[in-house]
């Protein structure tokens, strides 16, 4: 339910900001927050979408959904219309709505898809942009049953909650590059040490000694940072696997 109460939703707010920095991965904040905007609008669907290429043709996909069947639907037949509040959320980085889908007429080709759909439909829809600057981090849809269900109350509630996400999800983003930076950094040093223990040990120059653990990692279906850590620990070359006779 929607906070009435200004004091209420300031709270409730600062509660939402709290658990959302808490949490430590992408895939988790946007669980969370499709999870909130049902438990807090009342909404029937909500969805977390991003954009995609699939065969260098703009596409768009859902990375969380209350109804991921629905969502996974959905996404493929904007992605082929290349239509729909989703899509122009996306692609135009706004806020809409829409008061019931059986009269709106700005996605006709989606309009008329639907017709023909057999399972409920989703008569009211509010889409959000996800951006913190110039950072284009999806969008989020709610959708209801009910036409015209979105007051402005609710909207205005959904767009806190849609701005409390991006930040959280900037956030949470900018902290999985730095992490996954950090890792390659010390693969990169322990390769490097590696070709050192290779470099010592055969007599071969750097480039020779890149070449066995490539040739090593290749064969064997492993990274290179798992050949090079085997080589850190033995002190050997590595070992390529025998070839059977034919």
């Amino acid at each position: 339910m929607t906070p009435s109460d200004p004091s209420d939703g300031a709270r409730l707010f600062a509660q939402i900001a709290r658990d959302l920095f808490a949490l430590a991965s992408l895939t988790q904040v946007r669980n969370r927050i499709v999870r909130l905007a049902v438990e807090l609008l009342g909404a029937d669907v909500a969805t977390v979408w991003m954009p995609a290429h699939s065969g260098g043709v703009a596409s768009i996909r859902a990375v969380a959904s209350t109804d991921p069947p629905r969502a996974s639907q959905f996404a493929e037949v904007m992605s082929r219309l290349h239509e729909g509040l989703a899509w122009d959320c996306l692609q135009l980085r706004v806020t809409m709505s829409v008061v019931d889908t059986r009269t709106d007429s700005r996605w006709p080709n989606l309009s008329a898809y639907l017709e023909h759909q057999p399972a409920p439909a989703l008569l009211s829809v509010a889409g959000f942009s996800l951006d913190v600057g110039e950072r284009n981090l999806g969008a989020l849809t709610l959708a209801s049953s009910t036409a015209d269900f979105f007051t402005d109350h609710g909207m205005l509630v959904a767009s806190v909650l849609a701005e409390h996400a991006a930040i959280s999800l900037d956030a949470i983003g900018r902290a999985e590059k730095i992490t996954n930076l950090q890792r390659a950094m010390e693969s990169n040093k322990r390769i490097g040490i590696a070709l050192g223990v290779l470099m010592h040990s055969l007599g071969v120059d750097e480039l020779h000694a890149f070449s066995l653990l490539r040739s090593a990692s290749q064969a064997s279906h492993r990274k290179l940072f798992e050949v090079a850590e085997e080589v850190i620990l033995t002190g050997a070359p590595p070992q390529l696997p025998s070839r059977r006779p034919r």
